[in-house]
């Protein structure tokens, strides 16, 4: 699918404010909510941040895992606005690229609507490795580390702009890691499958 649907691969990444498992918030009144939607046209470079204002009380580790301040949490934009916002981005033929299925699944609890065509990276990442690769961000990081970007090398033009976890602001843009993997020259280098498979290797250790 990669390499047939290339111009159609939007990867993707939702974040939450998410309280810890066994808090009385998260049992009774407060399951998790969508508060960040990144998104990136692997083909184009195109790319989408929307913040999303949380409706429960932000959990306290929430601001430091997404890499926000709270202020700029609760300043994000309605939910509505911000879904509609992704349905003037995204497009029926696209297929979503994410990392597990966690951020579809928050997605469309808040109401969002997807493509029904999805592609799960971390499945094609462990396929590749051979077991276990760990986080995106880790996978991420060691895929960067040997990569060349030299002219003719067959990566996606939007590549280097994927290639950046972090804003000007130094806020993390999780969607952009995502596609460090998806933008890739396909089927994989020699290189690209050593990095998979020592972060494979790294997993399990």
């Amino acid at each position: 699918m990669v390499r047939e649907r290339a111009a159609d691969l939007v990867c993707v990444v939702a974040e939450a404010n998410a309280w810890p498992s066994r808090s009385l918030e998260r049992s009774s009144v407060c399951p998790d909510e969508l508060v960040r939607w990144t998104a990136c046209r692997v083909a184009t470079g195109e790319s989408l941040d929307l913040v999303v204002a949380p409706r429960q009380p932000v959990a306290p580790a929430t601001p430091a895992h997404i890499g926000l301040p709270l202020a700029t949490l609760e300043g994000g934009l309605p939910r509505d606005v911000a879904l509609a916002r992704w349905s003037a981005f995204a497009r029926e033929t696209d297929v979503i690229c994410e990392w597990g299925y966690y951020g579809s699944k928050l997605f469309t609890a808040s109401g969002g609507w997807l493509p029904e065509a999805r592609l799960d990276l971390r499945e094609v990442a462990r396929g590749l490795a051979g077991g276990k690769v760990g986080m995106l961000e880790e996978v991420a990081a060691r895929l960067d580390a040997d990569d060349q970007p030299a002219p003719g090398e067959g990566r996606a033009p939007c590549a280097s702009a994927c290639s950046r976890d972090r804003a000007p602001d130094g806020a993390r843009r999780p969607g952009h890691a995502a596609g460090r993997l998806a933008g890739r020259s396909w089927p994989p280098s020699q290189e690209t499958m050593n990095s998979l498979r020592g972060s494979a290797a790294a997993a399990h250790g």
